[in-house]
């Protein structure tokens, strides 16, 4: 499913639509007035609005075009330690990796752990409100598309000079995973009519209206078919359900292929583990790339959203993306909010199969399976692949070393910059909002007996 900071707006009026190619303007004003769900419920009639003014830091798209050396893949051993199941909750996994100086990791989770507190007290709307003034691409909604998650595809596909959808062969499909409720495919079949079908697999979630699933529109549209798997629940873990996927587009020509799987990260043995994000995520992300190599035809491209990239199951999967497709970057859309850790990889022109692809595809299919079989009889456990491809080999390709250790620290410095705006705004504000709470204690009327007794529990 997509993040719940996507689900849609109320749809903007016709004569407040503005019909602009890039995304690097701020919002109108009336969509700053619409963008104001937001948790928490304190503080917000004491922000200095002089501490909310914008931020030198320049809002952008970044693009990183991502290589590597080598041109063949193939190993025998699978059953190394570096591709078996490890541990989720495991803060190594990211800060020592080595795909980033440790410092820029321990810097980033430095200034998202000062968030915690903020939230535990129930002033989070102190963090939006002075997000949005500091960084006015962070907020909400969207006046093209769906919601905010199509702004952030289309500046996916304008950050890679406009060639991940135009053209394409004709008849052409695409498959949306984890998609509900479907913004991407929205856009898709929005902009690019000539897509001759559109496919979709999202989870299921129990008590949860259908249209959270798919928009109604997609329900009802005749070029978009929707696809359950064979637990009729759609769950990406499941190894049949990726199968059913494969042999529902078995006679398409899936040209594209996009995924935006993410899921609000809960607190674990009541601490915060949204440091841990990206591995937490790991298993969605590995599902996505699996499915993906199944389908997407030759020439084909595929989107999918990622988190931080520290860890060599992020970095081994983005790997085998380079080995399959001809061109490969990292993007991080202007409307991907700067504070947060979301990028997007964009891999333009599936390779004709060799045996290094055929080699990655097979091997994805093989760790999904294994991590699903692991996981049977550890329900409320965590695990993931340590990594897809043995690290020694990755660790032996410079030129790709170089392109993500490069990525990760600009991303990283540029995210923990912000943050620590933000913060030390709310910092600053939250001296006025607790002298102003403590005057209210302290001129308050005293309860009287009766008001006391009525209230003791």
């Amino acid at each position: 499913m997509a993040d719940q900071d996507d689900l849609p707006l109320p749809a903007v009026s016709p004569g407040d639509k503005k019909r602009r190619r890039e995304f690097g303007e701020e919002e109108s004003d009336w969509d700053a007035k619409r963008q104001s769900r937001n948790d928490g419920s304190s503080g917000r009639q004491y922000l200095d609005r002089r501490e909310g003014m914008r931020s030198a830091i320049e809002e952008r798209t970044e693009v990183y075009r991502i290589v590597t050396e080598r041109t063949q893949l193939i190993f025998t051993d699978l059953d190394q330690a570096d591709l078996m199941p490890a541990e989720v909750n495991d803060e190594s996994r990211m800060r020592d990796a080595g795909w980033a100086p440790p410092e820029v990791v321990e810097e980033l989770w430095t200034q998202k752990n000062r968030m915690d507190g903020l939230f535990d007290e129930g002033k989070g709307e102190m963090y939006y409100k002075l997000r949005d003034q500091k960084f006015p691409q962070d907020r909400k909604g969207s006046a093209k598309f769906a919601n905010r998650a199509g702004d952030k595809l289309w500046q996916v596909h304008c950050a890679v000079d406009d060639t991940l959808f135009d053209p394409l062969p004709p008849a052409s499909a695409f498959f949306d995973i984890c998609g509900g409720p479907g913004a991407f495919s929205q856009l898709l079949l929005d902009k690019f009519s000539e897509m001759r079908a559109g496919y979709g697999m999202t989870l299921r979630v129990g008590m949860t209206a259908s249209n959270d699933y798919w928009y109604r529109a997609l329900e009802r549209h005749d070029r978009f078919h929707i696809i359950w798997g064979a637990d009729d629940q759609g769950d990406v873990y499941v190894p049949e359900n990726l199968a059913a996927a494969a042999e529902a587009v078995k006679n398409e020509l899936v040209s594209v292929v996009v995924s935006d799987g993410g899921f609000k990260i809960q607190k674990l043995d009541d601490k915060h583990m949204e440091n841990l994000q990206e591995l937490f995520s790991g298993r969605i992300i590995l599902s996505e790339f699996t499915l993906a190599l199944n389908i997407t035809a030759e020439r084909g491209h595929f989107v999918v959203k990622l988190f931080d990239s520290f860890s060599h199951l992020t970095v081994s999967l983005i790997y085998i993306a380079a080995l399959c497709f001809e061109e490969v970057y990292i993007v991080k859309p202007v409307k991907s909010r700067i504070v947060n850790s979301e990028r997007y990889l964009a891999a333009k022109r599936r390779k004709p199969e060799s045996e290094t692809t055929k080699f990655c595809g097979e091997l994805l299919n093989h760790l999904h399976a294994r991590i699903y079989d692991f996981m049977k009889d550890r329900p409320n456990e965590h695990f993931s692949p340590m990594s897809t491809i043995p690290v020694r080999l990755l660790q032996e390709d410079t030129a790709f070393v170089n392109c993500i250790t490069a990525m990760n620290v600009e991303l990283g410095n540029k995210q923990s910059s912000a943050l620590k705006e933000v913060m030390d705004a709310v910092d600053t504000a939250l001296v006025e909002v607790r002298k102003m709470e403590a005057r209210q204690a302290r001129f308050a009327s005293p309860p009287s007996a009766s008001s006391s007794s009525s209230h003791q529990h």
